[in-house]
This record gives structure tokens, sequence and C-alpha cells, in this order.
């Protein structure tokens, strides 16, 4: 009812999501409603089943259904933050948007509502229209938040996005329990990877962090000084270095450590 207030309509596939949760907590013997994921897009399944055309790599919709927008994106957030108010347990929250056409403004849109606490535990925005406004907004965000994954790969985020990404996380606070984040895939080079080099190395660092995926997207290449700078911090944090989001099968830099980030192999 409030999506209906403000003029917006809830997407069908997330209305499905929402759905299969609220039978799921209802359903005899059922524990507490924190004891329930609630998956939103992606590989959810709906009421009907896998809804993901494409498997991890697919859109999150079924086919008929529309794409998901920055509209249906404020839709979910009212319906998440509605949910985090009434219910004794709010479920801790996976949103899967992989390959939507989402934008800046959603992204605005979802960095509001973690910043006042919504229990979103997995934020997955691959191959969506973030850009630099978009990861500027998260990055803010993300000291309030509770994300244990961030997947921000393929997003059009570029060094200056990057930039801010990171000062909004030395401004605004460190996220306490991210454990993976994914940058993999944005046309970045040098300057960008050195922000998140001041960032790993400094005393705004995420302290739970234990995976980051940074591959610059072709033609860009990271310069072999940078590079070293890139693996001499992770190896000191303890952070694993991939050059592929970790739910694919990541080619971790300690296998080929002779390549430079973006380049090809002969």
């Amino acid at each position: 009812w409030q999506c209906a207030q403000v003029g917006v309509r809830t997407h069908p596939g997330l209305l499905a999501d929402f759905a299969d949760y609220a039978s799921r907590a209802q359903a005899p013997g059922a524990p507490p409603h924190a004891a329930h994921a609630l998956r939103l897009g992606g590989t959810s399944s709906g009421s009907g089943g896998d809804r993901t055309s494409g498997g991890a790599t697919g859109v999150a919709t079924a086919p008929g259904d529309p794409p998901i927008r920055d509209a249906d994106v404020i839709a979910v957030c009212l319906a998440i933050r509605s949910l985090e108010r009434t219910a004794p347990s709010p479920p801790l929250v996976n949103l899967d948007l992989t390959g939507q056409p989402v934008t800046c403004e959603g992204a605005r849109t979802l960095a509001a509502v973690l910043q006042v606490g919504c229990g979103m535990q997995t934020l997955l925005l691959r191959r969506t229209r973030v850009s630099d406004d978009g990861a500027a907004a998260l990055g803010a965000a993300l000291g309030s938040s509770t994300l244990a994954e961030l997947d921000l790969g393929e997003c059009m985020v570029r060094d200056v996005g990057m930039r801010l990404f990171v000062k909004g996380i030395q401004v605004h606070g460190s996220p306490l329990s991210l454990s993976v984040l994914c940058l993999d895939g944005n046309p970045m080079g040098d300057s960008g990877t050195v922000e998140l080099v001041s960032l790993l190395e400094g005393p705004r660092r995420p302290p739970s962090l234990t995976t980051l995926c940074v591959k610059p997207a072709p033609p860009r290449a990271l310069s072999a000084e940078v590079e070293a700078a890139l693996r001499v911090v992770c190896d000191l944090a303890r952070v694993e270095l991939c050059f592929g989001p970790p739910c694919g099968p990541p080619s971790r830099v300690q296998e080929e450590p002779r390549h430079s980030f973006g380049s090809s192999s002969a």
C-alpha cells in the first residue's frame, strides 16, 4: 500500500519473492522471521521455482517480466523498510539486481535505505548503470550498513567514481561487516586503484574484508608499480585479491604472478 501511495507499482518478479518469503515465514513450525533470508531478484525462486533465465549471469526476471528499473528499486526499498519496522524479527535481505537497467538514481535510493538500517546483507549490482555518482552514494552509506557483500563489478565506475567511493568510506565510516567487495570490470586505472590502496592501508579499512575483486575493464590495465602495491597491501591486510567475482571461478592473483591486471596472456 505504501508503493501505491507514491504511485509506484511493485515489480511482479520482486512481488513473487516477497510472497515466497511470507509463505515460508508463515508455514507451520517455521522459525522466527530472522531465520529466513529475504531473497530478492537474481536466482530467487519466487513462488514458481527458479526465475532466473540465465543462471548466475542472467537477469533477475522471469521470461515475460519487465526489467527492474529505478522506480522498482524505490518500491522494493519501501517494502523492505516497512517490513523492517513491522516484523517482530526483520529478515536478512539479499538483493540481486545483476544486469538490470538500474542507474545512479536507483543506487541513491539503495544508499538511503542502507543508512537507516534495513538488514540488507548482500547487494549485487553487477552490470548495472550505477556509474560514478551511484558509487559515491553507496560509499557514503556503507558505514551505517550491515552489508557483508557488495558487487559493483562492470558498473561503469571510473577513477573519479572510485575516488568518491573511497572518500565516502573514509569520511562517513568503515563498513564493519563487509567481507566481499567486487569492483572488477570497471573502466578505472592506476589512480582509482591507488585510492583503494590508501583505503586498505589506512584506519578506515573495512575490518572484516576478506575478498577484493579488482580488474580494470579492457583495454585498461594497471601499471606494474600499482599492481605490486595493491598486492602488498592486500597481503598485509590478509585480503584475498581476485581477478573475478567470487560467485564464479575467479582467477586468483597468486595464480598469475607475472601478469598485469587487464593484460592478456600471450
